[in-house]
């Protein structure tokens, strides 16, 4: 008898052991998947880290490992010429930029405004301007750097303004505040990290951010 109940207890000790691993195995099968999630969001974060770090060492390679330069300026091109395609917007324009609009097709002047923009962009981080040590033999030589004449080249400092939360269509977003120590302004950014939270791929919040800069200038 006593053998008996050894055997039923051994049963239920092997299954209970056996019940245990396999609850682990289904709560990983679950929560694994969020646990991922959670580290890709924290990689956003720690994304943005290396980002304002390469902007203060005036390191570009590391600026574009985490920042896709090309597709943030053709995001911000487009939108900023379908609203100075607005008859209301267009006489806000810089003169410069009113006689290319004038003179230009849409592709080519397109096309010069975002060669300028990732020149102004680039030459910003590299030249140590951004991070507040400017290498005056750095400077923009893009074709109309004048046109950016106004733009400020104090340091930039960015930094997270809340969690990162996963976006509807992929990836991450961040809110993220960019002070500029050139003239002292905060300015709120939505950015948008690719689906393992290591690279900045757009801005969420232009027109806002957009209508911020537009009533500085204004301003000016």
């Amino acid at each position: 008898m006593q053998q008996c109940l050894w055997a039923v207890n051994g049963f239920w000790r092997r299954l209970l052991a056996y019940g245990a691993v396999l609850a682990v195995c289904f709560a990983m099968s679950i929560f694994a998947p969020v646990l991922v999630s959670a580290s890709q969001g924290q990689e956003a974060l720690a994304s943005l880290g290396q980002i304002d770090a390469a902007m203060r060492e005036a390191d570009l390679p590391r600026f574009e490992e985490h920042v896709n330069s090309d597709a943030l300026v053709s995001q911000c091109l487009d939108y900023f010429l379908a609203e100075m395609r607005k008859p209301e917007n267009s006489a806000e324009l810089p003169p410069m930029l009113a006689l290319l609009f004038a003179q230009g097709g849409d592709s080519s002047l397109r096309a010069l405004l975002k060669n300028e923009a990732l020149a102004f962009l680039r030459n910003g981080v590299a030249s140590g301007a951004f991070g507040g040590k400017p290498n005056r033999s750095v400077q923009n030589q893009g074709l109309i750097a004048p046109l950016f004449a106004n733009a400020s080249l104090g340091r930039k400092e960015l930094r997270a303004a809340g969690e990162p939360s996963q976006a509807e269509k992929g990836g991450w977003l961040l809110p993220i505040i960019l002070h500029d120590y050139g003239n002292e302004r905060d300015y709120p950014i939505l950015g948008r990290f690719d689906q393992r939270g290591q690279r900045l791929e757009g801005i969420e919040n232009l027109p806002e951010l957009f209508n911020i800069l537009r009533l500085e200038a204004l301003s000016q």
